[in-house]
């Protein structure tokens, strides 16, 4: 993890943000584990168990072990491949399982739960499952035992009574949890953004009560709820609209993804049992060798010295977009308006349906695989989902309190991005023939 970026890409156009995933990760873990001390001082009551604060932190520390070279990016590439389904969560909690073979923590799997389990759902709980369960009980009233079969059904780590571990380190519930804490402050900071959430504050001021349904959740007093809005939901987006999804930066994801598409015909990694695999081999089968040595070192050190015949064409690639700067050209930037904006915006077409309208409005025909759309999102990690409607606040009495309306809130925004990525042309002639695409503005091309 010392050996892969935090943030990918990011550092060839913001060089402050070379910070890397075990930087992350020892933050995270810092912040579950201050977490959990200051709970269990403060509120005895839950009977926090040693084990319990091991496996939190444990989850907190090993969160991020699947993330492969140029973390998110990596993603994307995989999905270009046909691997969809494929997540860096998927391989953590595979990598994490080999990890607890080789170390002595004191696990356990006996009444109070499953610990190997819980650090697995502590990483990758099944959201939608028990987002569903919560909104049936909304619907259904329930007695304990009753309530506590129907959680056992879904986690196996704790009971019911410990739902609100669940909510540390990738909260189910909100998507407010210390990853996204550590994330935030230390992004912001190498990237230069003047802008931070004081999660410390905002830690030590939860307290564990139970929902309207009788959950266990972790619930910050009402008068946070500003804050949250403004200093940290609002600051995910301006990551998201200023770093993490810069039109520059969603240019070199694309030339590496071509890039990494040449290595894989060619790059052969050793796995556990001397065999031989591709790199998306060594992703889908998740080898715990091969995979481990996805590094952006491993990449980068073969692009630039260029000594493998096989590769000459991904390092050629690589000089020319990476080391000389010869990027794909922006043809279209559009803020995507929102409903309540235009009410006649409805859902955007598919990317292919979007570049093929493009060619028919267009003043010269460019061939359509030289054309890349890409839609960037920016909202509050929910979709348009407003995460502040789903937090459980608590009176001054402790008692529960949900907001469900909040006028300030814009949780969602989108960024259509469509690039032209020539495959020879003189490059003092770039400008003139990406405005001869689309002449007449993106607008044209959604009224279609």
């Amino acid at each position: 993890m010392r050996h892969i970026k935090q943030l990918g890409l990011c550092s060839l156009v913001f060089p402050g943000a070379k910070h890397d995933r075990f930087f992350h990760s020892i933050g995270t873990a810092y912040l579950a584990y201050n977490l959990m001390k200051d709970l269990r001082f403060s509120q005895p009551e839950l009977a926090i168990l040693d084990r319990d604060v091991v496996c939190v932190v444990a989850a907190a520390l090993m969160h991020d072990l699947g993330h492969p070279a140029y973390s998110h990016m990596f993603e994307l590439f995989m999905a270009s491949l046909g691997h969809t389904s494929w997540t860096h969560e998927q391989a953590s909690l595979i990598l994490v399982r080999e990890v607890l073979k080789t170390v002595n923590l004191n696990l356990k799997d006996d009444v109070e739960g499953d610990d190997v389990a819980f650090i697995c759902e502590l990483i990758d709980p099944p959201k939608k499952d028990l987002i569903k369960f919560l909104d049936d009980l909304a619907q259904t009233k329930l007695d304990s035992d009753t309530l506590n079969q129907k959680w056992s059904s879904i986690m196996k780590g704790r009971r019911a009574d410990k739902a609100w571990m669940y909510e540390i380190v990738s909260n189910y519930r909100t998507g407010i949890d210390v990853d996204k804490m550590d994330y935030f402050r230390r992004d912001a900071y190498f990237l230069g953004i003047q802008r931070q959430f004081d999660h410390d504050r905002y830690l030590k001021s939860l307290r564990v009560i139970r929902d309207f349904q009788g959950i266990t959740t972790l619930s910050p007093p009402e008068k946070s709820k500003d804050d949250i809005r403004e200093n940290l939901c609002e600051l995910r987006k301006t990551l998201h609209r200023t770093a993490y999804q810069h039109k520059t930066v969603k240019k070199l994801e694309a030339h590496m993804v071509d890039i990494l598409k040449v290595c894989e015909k060619t790059i052969k990694v050793k796995g556990k049992d001397g065999t031989r695999m591709s790199i998306a081999e060594a992703a889908v089968s998740l080898d715990p060798v091969a995979y481990a040595k996805l590094t952006d070192s491993f990449f980068e050190t073969r692009l630039l010295e260029n000594e493998e015949a096989a590769l000459e064409s991904a390092c050629e690639s690589y000089k020319k977009h990476f080391m000389d700067r010869k990027l794909m050209r922006n043809i279209i930037m559009w803020e995507v308006p929102t409903h309540l904006e235009d009410p006649g915006v409805k859902d955007l077409p598919p990317p292919k349906t979007f570049v093929k309208k493009v060619l028919e409005l267009s003043t010269r025909q460019v061939p359509e695989e030289e054309l890349h759309c890409v839609l960037s999102k920016l909202h509050y990690g929910l979709g348009n989902e407003d995460p502040v409607k789903k937090v459980v606040f608590h009176d001054k009495e402790f008692k529960p309190r949900l907001f469900d309306v909040d006028y300030d809130a814009n949780p969602l925004r989108r960024k259509l991005f469509l690039f032209w990525n020539p495959a020879s042309v003189d490059d003092n002639h770039l400008e003139t023939m990406a405005r001869q695409i689309l002449p007449n503005g993106s607008s044209t091309l959604y009224n279609q």
